[in-house]
Formats: C-alpha cells, sequence, structure tokens
C-alpha cells in the first residue's frame, strides 16, 4: 500500500483495554473530505459493527486522521459531558446490555447510528465525571500492573524449574 497523506483508524488500531494505537496507523491517498470525517481530540470512536459495540477517546490532538466507516464519530458538544466519561459509559454493562438487544444482523452484527442516540446516558455531574474517569484510569493502572506481575512471576519460575532440571541433569 502507497503511503499517503491521511492516516486511517481501523478496528484492528483498538487495544484490548480500548486505547488507540496511534504508532502504525495505515496512511492512504485521499481526496479532501468532509470535515466531519476527520477525528478530533476529545472525540469518541464507536465501533458500530460486530458482536461487541465498543468506544475509544481519541486522546491526542491529531491531523489529517480518519476512522474508517465501522466506527461512529461521537461528537460531544455541551460542556456537561466529559468525553472520556462518555466513553467509559459506552462500555459498562448497562449501555453494553441496550447495545445487545438492538443490534441487528446475524452474520455481522449492526448498530444503528438512532439506537446508540436513542440510549439514556446518565450523566452526573462534572466532578463526579471527573472522579468516575480518576477511578477507571486506577482500575486500568491495576490491571496492567497485575500483569505484569504475573509476567514476571511466570518467568521467574520458569527460570527456577530450568535450572533445577539442568542442576539435577548434571549429577
Amino acid at each position: 500500500m502507497q503511503e499517503g497523506a491521511v492516516s486511517v483508524i481501523q478496528m484492528k488500531d483498538i487495544n484490548s483495554d480500548l486505547t488507540i494505537v496511534w504508532d502504525g496507523l495505515v496512511r492512504v491517498q485521499a481526496e479532501k473530505m468532509n470535515d466531519s470525517a476527520y477525528v478530533n481530540k476529545g472525540e469518541v470512536l464507536f465501533a458500530n459493527r460486530g458482536s461487541r459495540n465498543y468506544a475509544a477517546l481519541v486522546d491526542r490532538a491529531v491531523s489529517d486522521v480518519i476512522a474508517v466507516g465501522n466506527f461512529f464519530i461521537v461528537k460531544v458538544k455541551i460542556d456537561a459531558v466529559l468525553s472520556e466519561y462518555l466513553a467509559w459509559y459506552l462500555n459498562q454493562k448497562r449501555a453494553q446490555k441496550y447495545f445487545d438487544q438492538h443490534r441487528e444482523g446475524s452474520y455481522i452484527p449492526t448498530m444503528r447510528g438512532e439506537w446508540l442516540n436513542e440510549l439514556d446516558v446518565f450523566i452526573p455531574a462534572i466532578a463526579v465525571q471527573e472522579k468516575v474517569v480518576a477511578l477507571a484510569r486506577l482500575q486500568k493502572r491495576e490491571l496492567e500492573l497485575s500483569a505484569a506481575i504475573q509476567t514476571k512471576k511466570n518467568l521467574l519460575i520458569e527460570e527456577i524449574i530450568n535450572k533445577k532440571i539442568l542442576l539435577d541433569s548434571q549429577k
């Protein structure tokens, strides 16, 4: 594929922790598109196809980046809602249950935009949203640290076992 001026976010560019992997985005040649096709910091990408409809926050300032048609680009237009809170909310069980009930199609299930628009989103005060977001970040960090500890434990156990086997084989 030819290198181009526009970067494209695809479903494969969303990590399991629902963050965007910015390094390695495919670049394509593209005509200048409508401004609504481009993503901007603070917008939420919502996966509208597949068996799980998830949200990922555009967490940095970007230029000349678009998202494939598998995403709705959700633009928060009121000051009473933090984008990071909205992304978190869309990934919670309550919203996921709603999406499960409204998806259509069996081969590649699809979520229509009007169904996303009809979702009731509970919007607490900004101070509460900030606390929810901070707590969610801490939870994510805890999971990262727990996984790193488990990896190191596994390596340590493997090393101990290998040393034991080597010592026993030298007797």
